[in-house]
């Protein structure tokens, strides 16, 4: 039987602009929609590893490996705040 996160590959939408600030924190924004988003430092770091390759357990891993810390909490919020806002590639459309 498949591990729930096998199915899901999480990808930004490929015209989504990332700013990593001096602090670590992150703006997101996508011109042909219009949607930003902010993000903490814990988020912005998975933000490169959705890439759309990685299933949700490989995110988890890769992070593991570089940082020694697995943020379920934030990987959750982020992708909840992406979700809702209609930033992931085959997600629902942006929530007005």
């Amino acid at each position: 039987m498949a591990q729930p996160f096998d199915d899901v590959r999480p990808a930004l939408l490929p015209t989504t602009q990332v700013r990593v600030r001096a602090d670590g924190s992150a703006g997101l924004f996508d011109p042909p929609t219009g949607i930003g988003l902010e993000v903490a430092a814990d988020q912005a770091r998975l933000l490169v590893l959705l890439d759309g390759k990685r299933a949700l357990g490989e995110v988890m891993e890769a992070h593991y490996a570089a940082y020694r810390s697995t943020p379920l909490a934030a990987l959750d919020d982020l992708l909840t705040a992406l979700g809702e806002r209609g930033l992931l590639v085959g997600g629902p459309p942006a929530r007005p």
